[in-house]
């Protein structure tokens, strides 16, 4: 079986029992799927650039299917939305419980104060998960009616990895793996839209090229998102 070392911050082959997540060194284990992915939990995982028609086929042996709006760009390895109308919609529905998102992607441009990469798309206002940048340059997560300014100012033709957990009570957001903010606040994740308006009506939308992502009906763990 293919585990994540939390200890070493390796990934391995173990073949012996592995008893409570912990090994004979009594070192923490996280179970991997067979292409190294967390399974536990997982309920969509797309890959860009796998698609047939407007179908954003659903990877991992998970089921549900997001869909193309307006026709994005599809590339090898990703979709790329051009910022005026194209977004890719999850379909995983309404999410009021602990979740986690995962989001591998890069800014094409910004525009302060509109830009969506992380918006809900269905939902009751103040009460749905959507991101934004300010006017300064900073990303905000709009947590409970409030934007929440986290600590990044992000860059255009960088490769990010945002990932979004809530947590009982709390809402995380870390960077390429990084815990940057705690925020006492929750959302539901209403049909999470990538790229897209929020509430399909709020902001503008993102250009930006999708590589993959991935949701869970459940808040992964720090030393889980580290290789998410």
């Amino acid at each position: 079986m293919l585990y994540f070392n939390v200890n070493t911050g390796e990934i391995e082959t173990i073949f012996t029992p592995v008893i409570n997540g912990l090994n004979d060194k009594n070192e923490q284990l996280i179970l991997l799927g067979k292409k190294g992915i967390i399974t536990d939990g997982l309920i969509q995982y797309l890959i860009g650039g796998k698609s047939i028609g407007t179908v954003a086929t659903s990877q991992g042996g998970t089921v549900i299917d997001g869909t193309l709006v307006n026709s994005p760009i599809v590339n090898n390895n990703n979709w790329e939305l051009n910022g005026i109308d194209q977004s890719v919609l999850t379909n995983t529905g309404i999410i009021s419980t602990d979740y986690s998102i995962v989001l591998e992607f890069e800014y094409l441009s910004i525009a302060p104060g509109t830009t969506r990469v992380i918006s809900s798309r269905a939902g009751a206002l103040a009460t749905s998960i959507g991101d934004y940048i300010d006017p300064s340059g900073r990303y905000n997560l709009y947590l409970q009616g409030i934007w929440m300014v986290t600590s990044l100012t992000p860059l255009i033709n960088t490769k990010y990895t945002y990932t979004i957990v809530r947590e009982g009570i709390n809402t995380k957001f870390y960077l390429n793996g990084i815990l940057m903010n705690t925020f006492p606040y929750v959302s539901n994740a209403g049909n999470i839209n990538f790229g897209g308006k929020y509430l399909n009506n709020f902001g503008t939308y993102g250009n930006i090229k999708i590589y993959q992502s991935k949701i869970y009906n459940r808040a992964l763990t720090s030393g889980e998102v580290a290789v998410s």
